[in-house]
């Protein structure tokens, strides 16, 4: 829950019983309008336990110019509790939700840290990591979405403490209500503690401009019922601050404790996150090599084709010419002759032609050298 009030006990609330004179020593080194110019709160705060416990009835010979001094001092006082209460309204809702973010934040770190160390031993071990790639993409997503909430609660909560910072006491004022101020039974509402009914009036005392008024239809009953209402807002916006301050002090305690831990855990999620870019790169590495040297060998494997086809045609090549060169080697060179006839003294002989005589080896090696150098 964020609402404060849910925390802060006011069951032993009461208001205070006043029974002695003002401190004037004190209330007269404040300046009001110098107050009001500077916003300065803490000299409010040094005069409130004066105001708080200071008695009217002790105060039996107040001028109107005490009494108006007396009641701008209040009703600053009041106006500066309120704002504390409702900047403190809005700080606890910032702190718990900065808190909520802070818990989602480490549970989703936690969650990706695991699963991105087992996709990180995955790939080291080159097994097959598909289904951890999954998980981590949707952890990281997780992650992303926990972080984008943790900074959005970070910066409501710096803007709530930034416009707490800022709270200005205001210089515009209200015309009094007189009817609704003496419409309260002061010391009725005291006796049974009408926080409710003290609410309403809020806005009459914290900004009534008691200055507007004409001072001479102003009387001590006037100053009193002011005075009296004033001093019972106090008390009640006293202990409600003083209340809410302890559960902020809680709350900041709370906070720091819980986000203890973000900074190292920030840390390792960038860690993890390299050391996954540096195996997938590692990986895609060892898997493209095969895959390049698949290639090297069927480019090998064709070139081997191309040249064994390159060799048999060669082979052909050379088959058919060594046959021709057989061939003419069979008939040494020379055209084959038919039979002759000879002319003889005795008439005409027909025989068959003898071979001429074989070339010397000498004859054969040059030969040879000179169809080789043709066929090249």
């Amino acid at each position: 829950m964020d609402n404060i009030y849910s925390v802060v006990d006011l069951s032993h609330f009461s208001f205070t019983n006043r029974a002695r004179p003002f401190d004037w020593r004190r209330l007269h080194g404040v300046d009001v309008d110098e107050t009001v110019r500077l916003n300065d709160t803490a000299a409010l705060e040094a005069i409130i336990p004066t105001l708080q416990h200071g008695s009217l009835d002790a105060e039996p010979s107040l001028s109107a110019q005490n009494y108006i001094q007396l009641f701008r001092l209040v009703q600053l006082a009041v106006e500066h509790l309120w704002q504390m209460r409702e900047s403190h309204t809005k700080r606890f809702s910032a702190h718990v939700q900065s808190h909520t973010a802070a818990e989602s934040w480490k549970a989703a770190a936690t969650a990706y840290l695991e699963v991105a160390g087992q996709l990180l031993a995955e790939l080291n071990s080159e097994q097959g990591a598909l289904l951890t790639e999954q998980l981590v993409a949707a952890a990281r997503e997780t992650l992303e979405r926990a972080d984008s909430s943790y900074n959005a609660a970070l910066d409501r909560l710096e803007a709530e403490d930034a416009a707490a910072r800022c709270h200005r006491l205001r210089r515009e004022r209200l015309d009094i209500s007189w009817r609704l101020v003496f419409g309260v039974d002061v010391q009725r509402l005291v006796m049974v503690g009408d926080v409710i009914q003290l609410e309403q009036l809020l806005p009459q005392v914290a900004y009534g401009n008691i200055m507007s008024e004409d001072p001479a239809a102003l009387t001590s009953r006037h100053f009193r019922q002011l005075l009296l209402l004033g001093q019972a807002c106090l008390d009640y916006l006293w202990a409600i601050c003083m209340a809410t301050s302890r559960v902020m002090e809680q709350q900041v305690q709370q906070l720091a404790t819980t986000s203890a831990p973000i900074p190292q855990l920030t840390t390792a999620t960038e860690e993890v996150k390299a050391a996954l870019a540096t195996a997938r790169k590692r990986s895609s590495k060892s898997v493209q090599r095969p895959a390049a040297q698949h290639s090297v060998h069927t480019a090998h494997t064709a070139a081997a084709a191309s040249s064994k086809q390159q060799h048999t045609a060669n082979s052909n090549h050379i088959s058919s010419s060594k046959q021709d060169r057989v061939a003419l080697q069979n008939n040494h060179g020379w055209p084959q002759q038919d039979n002759q006839t000879l002319h003889t003294a005795d008439g005409p002989v027909t025989r068959s032609a003898a071979p001429p005589a074989a070339p010397s080896q000498q004859q054969q090696q040059q030969q040879h050298d000179q169809q080789t150098q043709q066929w090249s």
